[in-house]
């Protein structure tokens, strides 16, 4: 038995050919991006500008729209906060309504609970349906005159279900209301085209690509709208002025390389793991009756499986398997996790869900392991009906 990683929708091992890509600028070309006296500051430069157009060409937006940052979290924090910071300088006697939904990462959810202790601010946590989708008519009923924002996942990074984000940005577009995604699970795993799909900002992470930890990136429309945000950091000129520090330019590089190579095998990788996800399905429902699989049948990512066994006890632990139940993001926290109870989970199917998740560097071996290591530790529940640790139907 080895060990086998099925967490890719938690983290993603670094490619070998980004380290390939990251390297020279630890060690070699090691220059600040900023020195521009020297052949050193401007390779780096010039790195950082190649680095910037590979992912603008990923998401088919203008390379100047890309603001570097330390990933997701700290984009989306930026979104929001620095948004009611104009709003508030600008209408301080004008309240503002922003709408998010009940199952985001936590780096939306919490700044948006953060943002409804503010006088001046009201916020709506939509509903969302059974498989964690918002329904595009369900936010038109709750826009009120002064929303001002949206902010809602692309992809769910617990269910793999897709948001219908075209309709939710036209929606918005209609009503000038800014629209923010929080898309780190669907970069490398959905086709994302930004000069179609009006998007007005876009968080994202390289760690979730293949790309190394702690870079990431905010993309800003530049025209039809234009947005403009107050600076994150201040202290020089870095990133237009709005991100102020020493340029990551290793990391920035490897993003750059991540999106460059997930670009050219997007389909050859999707295909792999609609293979793996369909072979893990049909093995487990043979060997499990009532076998519950969470988010869209369709609309969803294939790297990505929640399973909830309704006649099974789930141990918290699996030898030599790298799976989880939730978001890496909440793990330590008590209680369900929020994606499940938003589509219905009570606590003891909660507990009986595992999230399964493929990647590049996932074997036919490995996926045979993890059916036969589940067939094996997955136990039947001993009463349907009772609520002593063992699920119990609601």
């Amino acid at each position: 038995m080895k060990n086998c990683y099925f967490d890719y929708l938690a983290t993603t091992p670094t490619d070998a050919r980004v380290i390939d890509a990251m390297m020279p600028y630890f060690t070699q070309t090691f220059g600040n991006s900023q020195s521009q006296t020297h052949s050193y500051g401007w390779e780096a430069s010039r790195a950082i500008l190649k680095a910037r157009e590979k992912v603008s060409e990923m998401l088919n937006c203008k390379p100047q729209e890309i603001i570097f940052t330390s990933g997701a979290t700290e984009s989306n924090n930026w979104v929001v906060r620095s948004l009611l910071e104009t709003w508030h300088a600008e209408e301080s006697a004008t309240k503002v309504h922003l709408i998010t939904s009940a199952v985001e990462h936590s780096s939306v959810f919490e700044v948006f609970k953060w943002a409804e202790t503010l006088s001046f601010v009201e916020v709506t946590f939509l509903p969302v349906n059974i498989y964690g989708q918002v329904d595009p008519q369900n936010l038109v009923n709750h826009l009120k005159p002064n929303t001002r924002l949206l902010s809602l996942m692309w992809v769910n990074n617990e269910i793999a279900s897709i948001n219908p984000i075209m309709q939710l940005t036209q929606i918005c577009k209609e009503k000038q209301i800014l629209f923010h995604t929080d898309a780190t699970q669907a970069l490398g795993k959905t086709l994302i085209d930004l000069q179609k799909t009006p998007v007005d900002l876009l968080s994202f992470s390289a760690h979730k690509l293949y790309g190394p930890k702690g870079i990431g990136g905010l993309f800003i429309r530049s025209e039809h709208p234009k947005v403009s945000l107050p600076p994150l950091l201040l202290g020089g000129s870095h990133e237009r002025g709005l991100r102020s520090g020493t340029l990551n330019t290793p990391g920035i590089v490897g993003l750059g390389a991540a999106c460059e190579i997930s670009q050219k095998e997007f389909f050859a990788d999707f295909q792999r793991a609609q293979g793996f996800r369909t072979e893990i399905l049909k093995q487990l429902q043979i060997a499990f009756s009532e076998l519950q699989v969470n988010g869209h049948p369709v609309e969803s990512v294939p790297h990505g499986l929640s399973l909830t066994w309704k006649n099974g006890v789930v141990p918290h632990h699996f030898p030599y398997l790298a799976i989880s139940r939730g978001s890496a993001c909440h793990s330590t926290e008590s209680g369900p996790s929020r994606v499940l109870t938003a589509i219905g989970h009570n606590e003891a199917m909660a507990q009986n869900t595992l999230r399964i998740s493929v990647g590049r560097q996932t074997t036919e071996d490995e996926v045979a392991q993890l059916i036969e290591s589940l067939k094996k530790s997955i136990r039947p529940a001993r009463d349907p009906n009772t609520t002593d640790g063992v699920f119990t139907s609601s």
